[in-house]
């Protein structure tokens, strides 16, 4: 199903659900695989270094998902803006409805003609938008996609063996 400007909480809820939920059966196999075959004696030192890995992982993928996000909105709107020209007769209907209501409700064509192209402006904003999350979440699904096949040829590392202080 495409995401589109009509989505809200409800189709929202679903894919959060999930998330949430799978988030919740994933962290401890990963913990698991990353510090099980450790000895007692590293322990701290490697959950200390996997805690900072962890936060940093999350910083970059929240850096690296800011960054799409506004490369990916300049690019939409650019697109979506050469579409909507004065020679468009779609855009010059639309043009004209906006005219008509805000003239009449402005009173003056130069408050009409900047509330009908500011409108405008905001529906190609919006749309935009649109593709640039959906862009985004399609990105994002693809790399959860690739690490989810990552663990199925992931080698287990034979357990540690237990210390001299466990007898």
């Amino acid at each position: 199903m495409p995401l589109t400007n009509d989505w809200g909480w409800q189709q929202l809820l679903l894919p959060q659900a999930l998330r949430g939920i799978g988030q919740q059966f994933l962290v401890p196999p990963v913990v698991t695989m990353a510090l099980g075959s450790l000895p007692q004696s590293r322990l701290k030192s490697a959950s200390g270094l996997f805690n900072l890995m962890r936060n940093l992982g999350g910083a970059i993928g929240i850096a690296v998902s800011a960054t799409m996000l506004n490369d990916r909105l300049n690019f939409h709107y650019e697109r979506l803006s050469e579409s909507v020209s004065t020679g468009n007769p779609q855009t010059e209907a639309f043009l004209a409805r906006q005219f008509a209501h805000w003239g009449s409700v402005a009173g003056d064509a130069l408050s009409a003609t900047n509330a009908s192209l500011a409108n405008l402006h905001a529906l190609v904003m919006r749309e935009a938008l649109v593709l640039t999350f959906s862009d985004t979440f399609f990105v994002l699904a693809l790399c959860f996609g690739i690490g989810a096949i990552s663990v199925i040829f992931a080698r287990p590392i034979g357990a540690a063996p237990p210390s001299p202080d466990a007898h």
